[in-house]
């Protein structure tokens, strides 16, 4: 019935489309908002056309794929990486295969491609069509100025020992650089490419965070209110903070969404940054794959909570929701020119939450 009726998503479709959207989910749910999904999904300065695919009879919506079309870099080559998002077939037809017709529709843009906080039951089908391997979970520092808030919002049944206590004390060492500035900015200008022409050398598989991509991600979201941060010393960029505060209730955080930091200014970068929060919010959150800062994020007194009682707290807070407590990633290539135990070892991605879309608007 549905076999050849998958198709890319023209403007005209959004009215359709967005009514679909409401009916599966929520009056709110935020691909039914015009302005974001605009943005996500045509935009984004990699984009030429709309990114986005509809399963589609008889001028009715059964389902869709998208797309986040980004510039990577793979090892010593900056290639196109599709980051796939918001996979979804009508229950009505879940039965008939019509998700793999999705998939496949996306695959043909090309490799490499990665997901970002994808569905484990999925998975299966991907791993049909291609080399896709499950690269694990991204690692979650969280630092905690306010211990007792933070406990509060634990499950009621996970028990939590002295021991387990003490990972909330949070610790900050004295800066030892004066010399660094951290200023605040509104837009990233051309200087911000030469920065990252510098750094990006520490990193074996991430994004190209050029001033257009930051930009476009950041500044210019339709949305959230991202606070951005650049560090400088002896009048040279040597890093960025990019973060968010959240506040729900009596309870409020600071989401680290991206950080860039030469090697050796990383600490005293995440010390101001630490400082200028310190009074605002009861924790901070930071997501990201890979071991690229996990040395210094221990001794300034983050901690990964996997494995810990704290793997419970919430993801989300607005609302609060328990549901799941961690952000999965998957890849797959077929490029010959891209070294495969470089793009398939989880250690050597620098993907943050921010880079996919599991950060974005939640209105209910």
């Amino acid at each position: 019935m549905l076999a050849n009726a998958v198709r890319q998503f023209r403007k005209e479709d959004f009215p359709k489309f967005a009514e679909f959207v409401k009916k599966q989910f929520h009056e709110k749910y935020i691909l039914s908002d015009e302005q974001f999904f605009e943005w996500q999904y045509r935009s984004n300065p990699s984009l030429d056309d709309y990114a986005f695919f509809l399963l589609e009879k008889n001028k009715e919506v059964y389902g869709y794929i998208g797309m986040v079309p980004l510039d990577y870099k793979m090892g010593d080559k900056t290639a196109r990486l599709n980051m796939y998002a918001n996979l979804l077939v009508d229950e009505r037809v879940r039965s008939l295969g019509l998700g793999t017709l999705l998939i496949k529709r996306a695959m043909e843009a090309g490799s490499p491609a990665a997901i970002s906080g994808y569905t484990p039951k999925s998975f299966p089908i991907y791993q049909k069509l291609g080399d896709w391997r499950a690269l694990g979970n991204l690692y979650r520092y969280i630092y905690a100025f306010n211990p007792d808030a933070v406990k509060k919002l634990l499950p009621e049944n996970v028990p939590l020992s002295q021991a387990m206590l003490g990972l909330l004390r949070g610790h900050m060492p004295p800066r030892n650089d004066r010399s660094l500035s951290f200023e605040p900015i509104t837009t990233f200008d051309a200087s911000f490419d030469e920065f990252w022409r510098r750094a990006r050398g520490r990193y074996a598989n991430t994004v190209e965070r050029t001033g257009a991509y930051l930009n476009w991600r950041y500044a210019n979201h339709p949305h959230l209110k991202y606070e951005m941060r650049v560090a400088q010393k002896d009048g040279h960029m040597v890093g960025y903070i990019i973060y968010r505060i959240e506040r729900v209730d009596d309870f409020s955080l600071a989401r680290i969404v991206d950080f860039v930091g030469l090697e050796h200014t990383e600490s005293n970068i995440l010390q101001t940054f630490i400082s200028e929060v310190a009074n605002k919010v009861d924790m901070v959150d930071f997501m990201a794959s890979g071991q690229y800062y996990h040395e210094s994020l221990k001794q300034l007194g983050f901690f990964n909570v996997y494995g810990t009682p704290f793997e419970y707290l919430p993801m989300y807070f607005n609302p609060v929701s328990y549901s799941k407590n961690y952000i999965n990633f998957c890849a797959w290539q077929r490029d010959e020119s891209i070294d495969k135990d470089v793009f398939y070892n989880h250690n050597n991605w620098y993907l943050t939450r921010a880079d996919g879309d599991q950060d974005r608007p939640n209105p209910h």
